[in-house]
């Protein structure tokens, strides 16, 4: 907002300009997301908040007159102690408890958490929603918003063994994302596959549906398992049926404490 400062001519000129204010980036401070939203008048919003200090849990309530014409929602909390960990799940939980009627994409980044937060996404309160990018959290896995999807990113999703999804659940899940463009699976330990041996049956390598998904551009997987890796990417390949034109990536990191990573990418 530094145009407000030239003079007074642009200040007035640039306040009067609701376009200028419809994309938020507040650092720290409610206080400037309150100006922001003051000024961008009744324009659709493209919000991100990150490492907002001080009363978080009375964001919501700031962020509800204006949930309306939320078009994109990024939640950043990169670096935070283990005193804030609760206080951010809680405010996460609360805007996906929102009504957003027009946001079409939603990214929430926690990338210290430990272990990850299943987040209810409700299609009836987000019937726009079409762009997922979740850092430690994941959807419900009975939420329908999946139906709805374009682009779905999980990213170091890791949860206790009793809470992960079976394979053909996840499989089933996937049978009903027929739009979906993208999918971005980075380190997603949430799904949980069958113990296969090198005597395991082509019928027991196959059990599960076998999942079209006709619009998907791009598919990624990333694991940095090493011994289990191949077997758990050769399980999920083997149930997809994906068109010629998509472009599968699989990473796997050999080294983790070296960030070396050898990357297959197949056209």
């Amino acid at each position: 907002d530094e145009i407000v400062h030239v003079c007074s001519h642009w200040r007035s000129v640039a306040l009067k300009s609701s376009d200028l204010w419809r994309k938020v980036d507040v650092y720290q401070h409610i206080e400037r997301l309150v100006i922001f939203l003051d000024r961008s008048q009744n324009k659709t919003l493209d919000v991100s908040l990150h490492r907002i200090s001080g009363a978080r849990l009375a964001l919501p309530h700031c962020l509800v007159a204006h949930s309306h014409r939320l078009r994109k929602l990024a939640l950043h909390w990169p670096d935070k102690d283990k005193a804030d960990e609760e206080e951010c799940r809680n405010f996460t939980y609360q805007v996906a408890q929102m009504d957003l009627p027009v946001l079409e994409e939603l990214l929430v980044d926690h990338g210290e958490i430990l272990w990850a937060q299943a987040l209810p996404l409700d299609s009836n309160l987000l019937p726009s929603l079409r762009i997922v990018r979740f850092d430690t959290h994941h959807i419900s896995w009975d939420s329908a918003i999946f139906t709805q999807l374009r682009i779905l990113h999980l990213q170091d999703v890791y949860i206790d063994d009793e809470q992960e999804v079976p394979l053909s659940d996840f499989l089933e899940i996937l049978a009903e994302c027929q739009l979906l463009e993208e999918l971005i699976l980075a380190r997603a330990a949430c799904i949980s596959f069958p113990y296969l041996t090198q005597g395991s049956t082509s019928e027991e390598c196959l059990a599960g549906p076998i999942v079209e998904l006709p619009k998907l551009r791009i598919l990624h997987l990333e694991w940095d398992n090493v011994s289990s890796a191949p077997c758990e990417n050769y399980q999920l390949l083997q149930h997809l049926r994906l068109r010629s034109e998509t472009t599968v990536r699989i990473a796997i990191d050999f080294s983790p404490w070296h960030h070396v990573k050898s990357h297959l990418e197949l056209v």
